[in-house]
């Protein structure tokens, strides 16, 4: 707040907004990461980071920047149908296709890929 109007303002869930604007405070010397740290309840080290992408990628690193949510696991939908058909008859799928056995669990609970019911 400056003369009790908002600096900027963002969207509840805008996170690049967000750190845009941390990042933006500090290269602009408006207040120090500690301080922004203490008021918003932000590790020290993000707003450091933030403010170093800025001054190294530019303002539209923040705004252009593709989310990765849901990237962890990385089964394609080909993928997913060669371990269906694998799962019905094998019982090492993970090893033999270099994966991880809790990557294909993860699958398994999302309802990605069944096991074969027993008759």
């Amino acid at each position: 707040m400056h003369h009790g109007s908002p600096i900027f303002c963002h969207d509840k869930n805008d996170l690049n907004s967000y750190r845009y604007i941390l990042a933006n405070m500090f290269v602009s010397r408006l207040c120090s990461p500690m301080e922004l740290s203490k008021a918003l309840g932000v590790s020290n080290r993000n707003i450091q980071r933030y403010a170093r992408t800025l001054r190294e990628k530019g303002t539209d690193w923040f705004f252009h920047k593709q989310e990765k949510g849901g990237d962890a696991h990385k089964l394609t939908d080909a993928l997913l149908m060669e371990v269906q058909h694998k799962l019905d008859r094998y019982a090492r799928v993970a090893w033999e296709l270099g994966g991880t056995e809790g990557a294909l669990r993860y699958h398994i609970r999302q309802g990605n890929i069944r096991k074969k019911s027993r008759p």
